[in-house]
C-alpha cells in the first residue's frame, strides 16, 4: 500500500485494511510466483491466482482498474504490469496470454 501511495495513488483506508486482513488475498499472492511475464505466460490466464486476486482487489469499494493494477504490480512487478485508462484503450483485451499462436505473447489487460 505504501509503494502505491508514493505514486500519488489514493488507496482508500477501508480497502487497504480489508486487503491486508484478507487471508484469501494473502494465499493467492503466495501462489503467484515472482517471475516475469515471459517465464510463464499461462500465469495470467483466466482462473489463475492472479485473476482471482484481481477480483478480490477490484471488489473493494473505490478501487478501480488503475489502482488495482498498481497494487498488484507493486507485489509482482515483472509479471503484473500497471495499466491505466490510456493503456487499456490502446491494447487488445480480446486475447489471453498464450493465445497468440506463433507470435509473441500479447499482454491482456485486466477487466474493468
Amino acid at each position: 500500500m505504501l509503494a502505491v501511495s508514493m505514486l500519488s495513488v489514493d488507496v482508500p483506508a477501508r480497502a487497504s485494511l480489508n486487503l491486508i486482513a484478507s487471508d484469501d488475498a494473502r494465499q493467492l499472492l503466495a501462489e503467484i510466483p515472482a517471475v516475469t511475464i515471459w517465464d510463464d505466460p499461462a500465469l495470467l490466464d483466466l482462473g489463475q491466482p492472479a485473476w482471482k486476486l484481481w477480483d478480490i482487489v477490484r471488489a473493494q469499494d473505490d478501487i478501480g482498474p488503475t489502482v488495482a493494477s498498481k497494487l498488484l504490480a507493486a507485489k509482482r512487478p515483472a509479471l503484473l504490469p500497471c495499466t491505466t485508462s490510456t493503456s487499456r484503450t490502446r491494447s487488445s483485451s480480446d486475447r489471453a496470454i498464450g493465445d497468440s499462436g506463433n507470435r509473441s505473447p500479447q499482454i491482456q489487460t485486466l477487466p474493468r
